[in-house]
């Protein structure tokens, strides 16, 4: 077990990006509500109350927040986790109608010139924009390199918002090696020098993106919208560079279609944003379910894109928007659901530093002495893998000895049954011919009295011919004319010969089969002398291997080391109880085939029982306390097949035959 510990532990790979320890975090959820005549929703700090129903949330900002205090309190943070070399996405999430473009953009067209900060109705993007910036000229060490993308996710198709129209496809690819992450091709980037050039990028970008007008709103966004900005941070003095990502992201709102009125084009539109969105609150309830061993990421591209924001390497904040009104209550507590299970996501945020020289031929040694454990661990594996094979083997062997000797046991008792069988007709003859032949009936002539005690003291095959010569002196006048008694008494005697050989025959085939059990359990002994020498070297070379273990093997989990232990035991524990259920139905095929006494029929029957009865007591305890692990569905399989296989054989059992279809009980 120590060994599949080390061989399923992750190593860590020598790449362009220093990767600091690992830290999972939960992500920020957030809710904002849009004022409305008649609330149905009463909310204060941290908590959202609909009817009788409550949610806690990292924060609650009621109808009079503004944007400037909306800012402060997630905008700037997330500036700021940017700055420091963290991945960040902010996520604005909601029903349509709620102000998720008002909470993201701001309202009407946004102003290309950085003449004066934003007005007071920008939304965060705009703000957060002219924060970057202000960050990256506080220091004059580092030089700092910003880039934009803008694009639009309109139904399942990409479209790059600063190139328009040009039928270029933009696949979703992936690449871990360099650390760059999930990114698309053929997407233009453009480097923003400052803000009025941001928010003129930003301006253009917006003009292409898909709206439309319905019953809830007059401008309805259709499509997902993502602003991509790559951060770069080159640091003068100690030659380090910092990587981040911002993604800020403004999802299309769920809708009902009665609600909004959506016919043609429009509900088309409605169909693949609540689609996305359906399949987006899909993998969330798969990461926060807690049994889950895949995340369908692949279902859609908004799930693909957002990958590392949840459950991955980002500090991901969750904006959701609520409409307060009594008409949307139901929409409203779909949201908060929705929001609720989203913050039970695990983050593993880090920061993106890439290596300097020092750490880089650091890291290259490292990944060159593990290189070299790992080769001594395959061949230590490989002598492992056959002592293993070996040592099975040679238990399989064992097994098929024991049953041979099992086999010879219920001959030998046959043959003692078959034996005390003859004895006891001996005895019945024997005790016939006393009867038949009483001593007063006889008279001895004078001086044979001597003689016929002690021939009559001698067995009957030595006192046979003796007899028959004397008989005529022996038995009085009267009883000579008992010839057919006569006759009657060699046949006796010559029933009795043939049963003492057919004793001596039994008795020397008696010697026989004990004489191969005594070889047979030699033979066992020997093997499972053979077995403990085995076993002892395969712990002895577990022991060298631990010992040999990289030091990332050493801090592998311990709730993965005890789930991988539990398995190979089950495993281990499946296999002998299988190897009993085998020796078990060779028993109960004896008891149907051999003919035994009721007392040792019955006591056999009742071994056979419990033994069936503990492996249905196994599967049971063991089924219901199974781990999650990857060899679960076998190992079920495993358990459910010699479930019913104890409890066929059980009933077998219950209700025997013997050959014939005569019952027996």
């Amino acid at each position: 077990s120590k060994i599949c510990d080390t061989l399923t532990s992750p190593h860590p790979r020598m790449s362009h990006t220093l990767k600091t320890k690992e830290t999972t975090e939960c992500i920020q959820v957030v809710v904002r509500l849009r004022p409305s005549e008649e609330e149905a929703v009463v909310a204060d700090n941290t908590e959202v109350r609909v009817e009788s129903k409550r949610f806690t949330f990292d924060r609650v900002f009621p109808c009079t927040t503004t944007q400037a205090q909306l800012y402060e309190e997630l905008g700037r943070t997330a500036v700021l986790d940017v700055m420091q070399g963290y991945n960040t996405t902010l996520l604005a999430y909601g029903q349509t109608g709620s102000g998720k473009t008002y909470t993201m953009l701001g309202p009407g067209e946004l102003e290309p010139t950085a003449s004066s900060p934003p007005a007071p109705p920008s939304g965060m993007i705009p703000r957060m924009l002219e924060s970057l910036f202000q960050q990256a000229a506080k220091t004059q060490e580092v030089v700092t390199k910003i880039e934009m993308s803008v694009f639009e996710l309109y139904q399942e198709t990409i479209y790059d918002l600063l190139r328009p129209n040009t039928g270029m496809e933009h696949r979703i690819r992936e690449d871990a090696i360099s650390g760059r992450g999930i990114y698309i091709e053929n997407l233009k980037v453009v480097e923003i020098a400052d803000l009025t050039t941001a928010l003129s990028t930003l301006a253009t970008s917006l003009k292409h993106r898909a709206v439309g007008a319905t019953h809830m709103n007059a401008c309805s966004s259709r499509s997902h919208l993502i602003v991509m900005l790559m951060i770069e941070q080159a640091d003068m003095v100690s030659n380090s560079m910092l990587r981040s990502r911002l993604n800020l992201v403004d999802l299309a709102g769920s809708e009902k279609v009665d609600k909004t009125g959506a016919v043609g084009d429009r509900l088309k539109e409605a169909q693949t944003i609540n689609l996305s969105l359906t399949l987006l609150g899909n993998v969330i309830y798969k990461l926060t379910d807690g049994k889950s061993f895949h995340i369908p990421y692949r279902d859609s591209k908004l799930t693909r894109l957002l990958q590392d924001s949840l459950g991955g390497n980002a500090r991901t904040t969750l904006l959701c928007h609520c409409a307060t009104n009594v008409r949307n209550r139901n929409e409203t507590l779909s949201t908060l659901q929705f929001a609720a299970r989203a913050k039970q996501i695990h983050n593993k945020p880090r920061i993106n530093k890439q290596m300097t020289l020092p750490e880089a031929l650091l890291a290259h040694s490292q990944a060159m002495e593990e290189i070299k454990l790992l080769k001594d661990f395959a061949s230590m594996l490989q002598e492992l893998s056959a002592l293993r094979t070996e040592f099975y083997a040679t238990q399989q062997e064992n097994l098929q000895c024991q049953q041979q000797v099992d086999f010879y046991k219920y001959k030998h008792r046959e043959s003692e049954a078959e034996l005390e069988a003859e004895r006891n007709v001996t005895q019945a003859l024997r005790l016939k011919w006393e009867q038949a032949f009483p001593s007063h009936i006889h008279p001895l002539k004078p001086g044979r009295s001597n003689s016929l005690s002690k021939a009559a003291s001698e067995p009957i095959d030595r006192r046979r011919y003796p007899l028959h010569q004397r008989l005529p002196d022996t038995v009085s006048p009267t009883a000579q004319g008992g010839t057919k008694s006569k006759h009657a008494l060699d046949a006796s005697l010559e029933e009795c010969a043939k049963l003492k050989q057919q004793l001596l025959t039994s008795t020397a085939r008696i010697r026989e089969l004990e004489g191969a059990m005594e070889d047979m359990l030699a033979t066992v002994d020997g093997l499972e002398r053979k077995c403990d020498a085995q076993r002892k070297l395969l712990d002895l070379k577990e022991t060298e291997l631990a010992a040999l273990a990289p030091p990332s093997a050493q801090v592998a989990s311990p709730i993965a080391s005890n789930t991988n232990e539990f398995a190979e035991n089950v495993a281990l524990e499946i296999l002998t109880k299988s190897e009993l259920l085998t020796e078990l139905e060779n028993d109960i095929y004896m008891l149907e085939s051999v003919r035994m006494s009721k007392e040792e029929t019955l006591l056999r029957s009742q071994t056979i029982s419990s033994q069936l009865q503990s492996i249905l007591d196994f599967c049971s305890t063991t089924l219901a306390g199974l781990p999650d692990h990857p060899q679960r569905p076998s190992v079920t399989n495993q358990l459910t097949d010699q479930s019913s296989r104890a409890a066929s054989m059980l009933r077998r059992l219950e209700c025997p035959r013997r050959s014939g279809g005569r019952r027996w009980a």
